[in-house]
């Protein structure tokens, strides 16, 4: 089993230039959520980051802006865990359509 805090940390370079996706930027955001030593982590390496590839502004908030990335990242996977709710509700019914439409089908087929 890979060990969750290895895989966060290997994770953060992706997660700073944006390359994290999908269920990784999802396992990502959530251990950042829960382990307060990946969260700091995280931190430090933001503001370096930050630092090293923003040098004109200094007056910018790197922990505001890390706090932003996250809660646009948290909104991102509330609504994408909407939308596929809403398709698997939508294809239930569909496939119930489907098989009562072919219910009554066969039984006409049958009793005639």
């Amino acid at each position: 089993m890979i060990d969750p805090h290895k895989q966060f940390k290997d994770n953060i370079h992706l997660f700073l230039t944006n390359e994290l996706e999908g269920n990784d930027l999802r396992r990502f955001y959530f251990h950042s959520q829960k382990c307060p030593t990946c969260m700091e982590i995280l931190r430090d390496d933001y503001i370096m980051y930050y630092l090293l590839n923003d040098l004109d502004d200094e007056n910018f908030n790197y922990s505001n802006s890390l706090d932003d990335k996250l809660k646009k990242i948290y909104e991102n996977i509330t609504q994408n865990d909407k939308n596929l709710s809403m398709k698997y509700i939508f294809y239930s019914i569909f496939i119930c359509v489907v098989l009562l439409l072919m219910m009554s089908l066969l039984i006409r087929v049958v009793y005639g």
